[in-house]
């Protein structure tokens, strides 16, 4: 897959987040993936194994992704919920069609006509880096950082978003349907500060939030955003034009180290644009001619990857080559904490959507044997008794015992172990053992 960015509508960026965290990675990258054939072709297709390679994905339980990439096509949205292009644009699936063909590996998926004539060369487009969306373990702060990319692009520097009502920014999040968030300091706590901390820690964008109030109530807000200074953003940079067939523009001054990259160090277009606008030509010049000593000494596998990653990851090359190593080997170990964050998180946020779906499906006997129940177990308690005979479910802990008790009635054993598993387990430390798998550290 050559583009490591994906060109997105305003609107594509302004959908209801239903989906998940994976979900929605993979149709950035299948949209990055079909981008430039998009009115030539009515199916596109692209490898499991490249496809996982692109998402970081790195679980053996394929599975998931197949069902990731299959729930895209029942998936439906609401689009431009900002309004930002005044299309009457609402409701669409993400795909048309998709298949996985198992013999050859292969995931075959298409687009609707008109959604395709949308996608394609809008007038208002954002580009989002399919690497940097990786970085992210939560849904919520992709979502907050492609509209963040969108308002700065727009903006062509420090950009700001028009205010968004309360219930715009849950639809954007994917939050309007969970009670919890009614009250909006739940939702600033856990939603929207955890966003944007993580995408300022992270990304190459940092964005600040200002409030409109009514009274004492919060009715509105807008996000500000200006370039990471931790993180030099490549959208100021980095001009890649979609007119002409997405040909990359080079400047005549750096267009040798362009070739020279892309030729002997076995780069791809993006990847040597992408280092062109985050480094200074001596400081490219002065690693490449480290990274061709290693090369020619014997010291380098694969030229082109470990090129990409030296940059990237900032490898220190003036010190031994077990140093380096070493460092790899950290932050292989950092990314797979991450990784496995990300994976419990999805988990968990599916086994929560199954008890929520569960709970809604009680009919009136079944609820009043788990009322029944939940009094047998507080028969003893003093202090939770008078809770529960007074205000019932409206009482949060009481609330947080009825839904546990859902969990161990109606879910699997497994499922509500693993909920126990991944909150015991937040934290800890990850290493690859002898046989090449991830454990925690003891």
């Amino acid at each position: 897959m050559k583009d490591k960015d994906v060109i997105k509508h305003s609107s594509a960026i302004q959908i209801t987040n239903k989906i998940t965290l994976l979900q929605r990675r993979a149709w950035n990258v299948l949209l990055a993936n079909a981008y430039y054939d998009l009115l030539n072709k009515e199916q596109f297709t692209v490898s499991l194994k490249e496809l996982s390679e692109v998402l970081g994905y790195k679980s053996k339980d394929i599975e998931v992704l197949k069902e990731a990439l299959r729930s895209l096509r029942r998936i439906e949205v609401e689009w431009n919920i900002l309004n930002k292009n005044d299309e009457e644009w609402v409701n669409t699936s993400l795909l048309s069609e998709v298949k996985i063909i198992k013999n050859s590996g292969q995931c075959c998926y298409g687009y609707g006509l008109e959604l395709k004539k949308k996608l394609f060369n809008p007038e208002m487009y954002a580009r989002i880096s399919l690497s940097m969306q990786n970085k992210f373990n939560s849904k919520y702060s992709l979502a907050l950082y492609e509209l963040a990319v969108d308002y700065y692009i727009k903006k062509r520097g420090i950009g700001e978003t028009s205010y968004i009502t309360i219930e715009e920014l849950k639809k954007l999040m994917g939050v309007e349907t969970d009670k919890t968030y009614n009250d909006f300091k739940n939702l600033n706590r856990f939603i929207i500060k955890v966003a944007l901390k993580e995408i300022n820690e992270k990304s190459d964008l940092f964005v600040d939030v200002a409030y409109k109030k009514e009274g004492r109530r919060v009715v509105s807000l807008k996000f500000k955003i200006k370039p990471n200074q931790k993180n030099n953003s490549l959208l100021d940079k980095i001009k890649t034009p979609i007119e002409g067939g997405g040909v990359p523009e080079v400047e005549d001054t750096k267009k040798p180290l362009y070739d020279r990259m892309t030729k002997y160090f076995k780069l791809s277009a993006g990847q040597a644009l992408e280092i062109l606008g985050k480094f200074e030509a001596d400081g490219i010049e002065a690693k490449l001619k480290a990274i061709e000593e290693m090369n020619g000494q014997g010291k380098i596998k694969s030229l082109g990857p470990y090129t990409y990653k030296a940059f990237i990851e900032d490898y220190n090359l003036g010190v031994s080559l077990f140093e380096t190593e070493k460092q790899e080997a950290e932050r292989a170990k950092r990314e797979a904490g991450q990784l496995l964050e990300a994976w419990a998180a999805e988990h968990v946020e599916a086994l929560e959507r199954k008890k929520e779906t569960v709970k809604a499906g009680l009919d009136e006997n079944e609820k009043a044997e788990l009322i029944t129940a939940l009094r047998d177990r507080y028969k003893d308690n003093k202090f939770m008794l008078p809770k529960f005979e007074k205000e019932g479910l409206n009482n949060p802990l009481v609330l947080a015992s009825y839904e546990n008790l859902i969990t161990e009635k109606y879910l699997k054993p497994e499922d509500h172990n693993f909920i126990l598993w991944v909150k015991t387990n937040k934290g800890r430390e990850i290493e690859k053992n002898q046989a090449g798998n991830y454990r925690f550290v003891d």
